[in-house]
């Protein structure tokens, strides 16, 4: 089975569950569903960056871990699931840094969707992990993984945002207060307005 063919929890616009597609068909369709964010840091100061190699925003740095929920699964065991089966990282318990919120993304859909711009319509919630083992990311969805400092990710947000995918760019907005502050001592982040 593809990752497009992989089944993925569809909700309406109210975040209640409403059945199952194919992330192909909740693209093409712009169904609501639901996503979590995971960024590693190593409690140091630096963060691991995800470079993508699947149809959506090929090539441009994302957040360490993204994953969409399956029928009946947590946001929570949605991050333990996808840092094993994405990073390598068995046994995480990640720490949520935000509520659930309402996102949504316009992303060049590449060769899969004809070229067509497809749409993310989304309720997410973010997700920290203090790590720094090994990580042994997944070759079908990333190019490459490397660690940044925080004032580097700054930098390179400044120089060149395009670099980076669109929910990159937002969720830093909401990431990088509580990498400084620390996870143990933030209180979830309000949601934003989208």
């Amino acid at each position: 089975m593809g990752e497009s063919d992989r089944p993925i929890a569809i909700v309406d616009a109210d975040n209640r569950a409403i059945g199952e597609a194919t992330r192909s068909e909740m693209h093409v369709r712009q169904l609501w569903h639901r996503a979590c964010h995971c960024i590693v840091h190593d409690g140091r100061g630096r963060i691991y960056l995800s470079q993508r190699d699947d149809v959506v925003c090929r090539d441009r740095w994302d957040v360490s871990l993204t994953e969409h929920l399956r029928a009946g699964e947590s946001f929570e065991q949605c991050a333990e699931r996808g840092l094993a089966r994405r990073l390598g990282v068995s046994g995480a318990r990640p720490h949520p840094i935000s509520e659930v919120f309402a996102d949504r993304d316009l992303h060049d859909g590449g060769e899969e969707y004809g070229g067509r711009a497809i749409a993310d319509y989304r309720f997410m919630q973010l997700f920290a992990l203090e790590y720094a083992g090994p990580i042994g990311f997944d070759r079908r969805v990333y190019k490459a993984g490397q660690w940044h400092a925080i004032a580097e990710v700054d930098a390179l947000i400044a120089s060149d945002p395009e670099r980076f995918t669109p929910h990159f760019r937002k969720d830093w907005l909401r990431i990088r207060p509580v990498l400084v502050r620390g996870p143990g001592d933030a209180a979830p982040v309000a949601a934003l307005e989208v």
